[in-house]
């Protein structure tokens, strides 16, 4: 209920207990559950429309999820849940949806193959943003875009989402990437694989 460390090996706090505690505070992590996820539709409804484009000025039409363990399962299994939902299925026709977990370069290769960068949108999915074999397709990623459309900033603040969690902030903003419109900050004590 203190939120003391449950994970030894890890260093986390557990959070569950605050869930049960009195109600200014149960507000209070209301408002902090909401504020992250109060970003998702403005992003995804504009993608959708048209109305927020790349670099380039196209039409964003290809994602990328990058991640490895909890990182890359979470989001792929609700890709897999919500893909054969008839809402799911017509909000993705026309959009193409891909996801890098492996640090081999055929895998990149093949992630890459067939999308235009004028097109991509990369999300990387990293707890920490630290995480040796994410960090590095990351990388891998930005050099891809800033190799057909040039070194400037805008182009991965344009084309670069990250999910991390809020003291990672400082390494999404070296990274480049927007963190006020383009940044989907979770709590630091939820643990990587219950993401």
């Amino acid at each position: 209920m203190r939120g003391g460390e449950i994970g030894e090996g890890e260093g986390e706090k557990g959070g569950g207990g605050w869930l049960h505690s009195n109600f200014t505070t149960f507000l209070k992590l209301l408002h902090q559950f909401f504020t992250p996820f109060s970003l998702a539709p403005l992003l995804s409804a504009p993608l959708r429309f048209g109305s927020i484009t790349g670099y380039t000025g196209k039409q964003l039409r290809n994602i990328v999820s990058v991640g490895i363990g909890g990182s890359y399962l979470g989001p792929e299994f609700l890709h897999e849940c919500l893909k054969t939902e008839p809402e799911g299925m017509n909000s993705a026709l026309g959009y193409t949806l891909r996801f890098l977990s492996n640090v081999d370069p055929v895998d990149v290769e093949r992630t890459c193959s067939e999308l235009d960068p004028e097109e991509t949108l990369v999300i990387i999915v990293s707890k920490t943003f630290t995480t040796a074999e994410t960090m590095l397709n990351a990388r891998t990623m930005r050099q891809w875009l800033w190799d057909f459309m040039g070194n400037d900033p805008d182009v991965v603040r344009k084309h670069v989402v990250a999910c991390a969690s809020t003291s990672a902030t400082e390494k999404v903003k070296e990274f480049g990437i927007d963190t006020e419109n383009r940044f989907f900050q979770f709590w630091d004590w939820v643990g990587g694989r219950y993401r």
